[in-house]
């Protein structure tokens, strides 16, 4: 049954593959053109009898730097929202918030620092921090 699939599977790309040509090509190799269509569809058809089809298989192979890039610094940006949420609730007022913080395996966001830039008193800025439960390095500008 499988091997059905696959024979159908790769006509039908094939097919579709081809009609893409066909229409790139115009009417200049319209004669021509349709000879190779049926050539490759012959050969699609050959090679999934003969099992050696065609592979679908791209191989594309994502840079895992970049994607720990991205979420390290979309951890970092959710952690400076929740800090500034945090901070307005308790009615400090700040210029800018940087925050340093890493995704754990279980999706979790471990804030190792923060930078505030506030007018406010700093103390009253770190009491608010820690009855919301935040404990890490707090460094104010």
């Amino acid at each position: 049954m499988n091997s059905i699939r696959e024979i159908a599977l790769t006509f039908c790309a094939a097919a579709v593959f081809t009609a893409a040509l066909g229409m790139l090509n115009g009417r200049a190799l319209q004669k021509s053109g349709r000879y190779i269509i049926a050539l490759i569809l012959l050969c699609s058809v050959i090679g999934a009898v003969a099992n050696q089809g065609f592979s679908f298989d791209f191989a594309v192979e994502t840079s895992t730097a970049k994607q720990n890039t991205a979420q390290i610094s979309l951890c970092e940006y959710q952690a400076e929202i929740l800090i500034g949420e945090i901070l307005q609730k308790g009615g400090i007022g700040f210029q800018n918030i940087t925050a340093n913080a890493t995704k754990s395996g279980d999706g979790s966001i471990i804030i190792n620092e923060i930078e505030i830039e506030t007018d406010d008193p700093q103390n009253k800025a770190l009491e608010v921090l820690t009855e919301q439960g935040i404990d890490c390095k707090v460094v104010f500008r």
